[in-house]
């Protein structure tokens, strides 16, 4: 038997509509439970008229609103021994016979379901083919306007959660429960089984600001949405009722059950909470040890950790036999390419939204990794970016959700390891590279006219370059006319702004879009590059980017005696320096001395082409991906794709 719950808030015509339209198109057993929140516009007569009719079984006409989840789950309980309960939006119209019936024969051929529905959303979701059954496995939540749960899985996971107020989030909610508990939510394969009241699908909501679309609505119904996106930003607010409970289920302080006021009896009956990222999978037996698994990366902005860290290692992996490398690279392409990888690496993702995709991801048979080139946790003040602290709460809960991380350098994975307590044989370091190819320009190095020493990086270092440009500075002035100081990455303004370079001749450039980053530096003609950085926690942290950089565009380098940079040597393939005096001595000397200055360069060069170019850390990256393959090898049994290929494919 099958309770098809409808809860009711005025809205008369459409509850018609809705009513009229399970009647004619259902032709299985089924009982139909309305609860009424309260109308006022004679709803409540009509429903009482249905009932003597025999339209309806259960009817409930509740003196206030009280919440579509309260509601719902009123309705849900009169029936407790139905096997399937539906929760049907009063705003939905099915136009198709046997839609039930379809969902109950899916629901039961395919076990990993927690719950199925039709989509209504103005988007569709990929086809998979799971059981001899056509579904579309769904990443995310589902819409709830109608979705189908069954017995077992309100055992498991219980009721809508009732702390939502008047609307949103109940769907949301249940659905995350469903991904934990490592289950799917999937939509049937039918995405116009009918229309959602009143322009024939969903509203488009913006994830940012839970704000609907309005164009084409109605006055009434813009101002019925109005109030129900209010709702909605007060339960998806920072530290509001959704993210509460998201933290309570992944730190295991909340259970997975919810139970209902109705039947507060049932509280007591709760399972063991699942937390946290999934566990390895211990074991496997093969069946998808020879398929080609898809490898999404998804970059946090176009920037130079998204070259670094996600452009430069996809574009190297290109071509192999177990493994598909792509790109998430516009936010119109995130759902498609996400639903067919079968290992996500995101990268510095600091968006809360996160913690609630991710769990889905896992639930479908994804393993999902963190990639991480900075220590966001120890940046100096002095820099603008550390303005975003507020922001690391969100982080650390992504990152311990993950299954995976992959840092550019021992100490940052050391220092997260300790803070957030990752498992060591999950973390990964892989250390930064460049392309060659991209510096193919760069002259051997220039022994005639005026010797051009510089730094290059953004404003952000003004701090770093500050402290040790005296020494430089005098190098400089000591050789007269024959040295130009050149900045890339700093705006007049900022130059204005440092102190250091008052009275000075600077050459400035300002930033260039990363693509073009390594053109711009070749243009220069540097012949002296400077690398300054003061200890601390967040530089200590730091890969030696630059210091590659410098070496492909054949700089000879003066560098701190820091972590990051000591794979140069001193002397070796540049200077390391940490006085005053050291520094004044090595950039002296390299101005003087052109041959010098050139066999360093060279040396430099070489160092970053047997080592730091990205060919030669290719392997570094396909060998943590072989790692992670054959950790989480029956993790990609759940997985709707790669099941999917093996029914398509015997």
């Amino acid at each position: 038997m099958v309770n098809i719950c409808m809860v009711t808030y005025n809205r008369l015509e459409f509850t018609r509509q809705a009513v009229a339209s399970i009647q004619r198109h259902t032709h299985c057993p089924f009982i139909l439970t309305v609860v009424d929140n309260g109308s006022s516009d004679g709803t409540g007569d009509w429903l009482r008229e249905r009932q003597r009719q025999g339209v309806i079984k259960n009817l409930r006409l509740l003196d206030k609103n009280v919440g579509v989840a309260k509601a719902a789950n009123l309705g849900w309980v009169q029936e407790p021994q139905a096997e399937y309960y539906v929760k049907f939006d009063n705003d939905i119209v099915i136009q198709k016979d046997g839609w039930l019936e379809r969902m109950i024969e899916v629901i039961e051929a395919v076990p990993m379901l927690g719950m199925i529905g039709y989509n209504f959303e103005p988007v569709t979701v990929p086809l998979s083919k799971i059981n001899g059954c056509r579904i579309r496995v769904k990443i995310a939540n589902l819409g709830g306007a109608c979705v189908l749960i069954p017995a077992r899985t309100q055992q498991w996971l219980g009721y809508w959660r009732e702390d939502y107020g008047f609307y949103g989030e109940e769907d949301a909610d249940y659905g995350f429960r469903v991904a934990l508990a490592g289950l799917w939510s999937a939509y049937m394969e039918d995405e116009w089984i009918g229309i959602h009241l009143p322009n024939g699908r969903a509203a488009n909501i913006d994830l940012n600001s839970a704000v609907a679309d309005l164009e084409g609505q109605t006055p009434a119904a813009r101002k019925y949405r109005q109030w129900k996106d209010a709702q909605r930003q007060i339960n998806t607010a920072p530290a509001g009722p959704f993210e509460t409970n998201v933290k309570g289920y992944l730190s295991g302080k909340k259970s997975l059950y919810a139970p209902t006021s109705w039947h507060p009896e049932q509280a007591e009956k709760k399972p063991p909470p699942k937390t946290g990222a999934m566990p390895a999978e211990e074991g496997k037996d093969g069946r998808f040890e020879k398929m080609r698994l898809n490898v999404g990366f998804f970059p946090y902005c176009p920037d130079a950790c998204a070259l670094y860290r996600v452009i430069l290692p996809a574009h190297a992996m290109q071509g192999g036999e177990r493994f598909s490398v792509d790109i998430v690279a516009r936010p119109e392409e995130t759902y498609s390419k996400l639903s067919s990888a079968d290992i996500i690496i995101i990268q510095r993702a600091l968006n809360r939204a996160f913690l609630t995709s991710i769990p889905y991801w896992q639930a479908c048979g994804k393993v999902v990794g963190y990639e991480l080139d900075d220590n966001l946790h120890e940046i100096p003040k002095t820099n603008v970016n550390s303005t975003r602290g507020h922001l690391r709460a969100y982080m650390d809960d992504i990152m311990r959700v993950c299954d995976f991380h992959v840092f550019s350098t021992e100490p940052l994975r050391d220092y997260y390891g300790k803070l957030l307590g990752l498992r060591a044989e999950n973390s990964f370091v892989i250390p930064n590279a460049v392309a060659l190819k991209a510096y193919q320009n760069a002259a051997a190095g220039k022994v005639d006219g005026k010797v051009r020493i510089g730094f290059v990086g953004s404003s952000t270092h003004m701090e770093d370059v500050g402290a040790f440009f005296q020494p430089v500075r005098k190098a400089i002035q000591e050789s007269g006319d024959r040295v130009t100081f050149v900045l890339m990455g700093w705006t007049r303004e900022d130059v204005k702004s440092c102190p250091q370079f008052e009275g000075m001749d600077v050459e400035a450039h300002e930033e260039v879009p990363i693509m073009k980053f390594a053109d711009n530096l070749v243009s220069l003609g540097l012949d002296i590059a400077i690398a300054p950085l003061l200890n601390n926690e967040f530089n200590r942290c730091k890969s030696a980017i630059k210091i590659l950089e410098y070496g492909a565009a054949r700089c000879a380098v003066v560098a701190s005696d820091i972590e990051p940079y000591r794979l140069i040597g001193n002397g070796a393939h540049g200077f390391l320096a940490s006085t005053e005096e050291q520094w004044y001595q090595a950039v002296k000397s390299l101005i003087e001395n052109p041959a010098l200055r050139r066999e360093m360069a060279d040396n430099l060069h070489r160092l970053v082409a047997e080592k730091y170019e990205i060919s030669a850390v290719r392997s570094q990256w396909l060998q943590m991906l072989e790692a992670v393959r054959s950790r989480f090898a029956n993790r990609f049994e759940r997985s709707p794709r790669l099941l999917s290929c093996e029914s398509l494919n015997p």
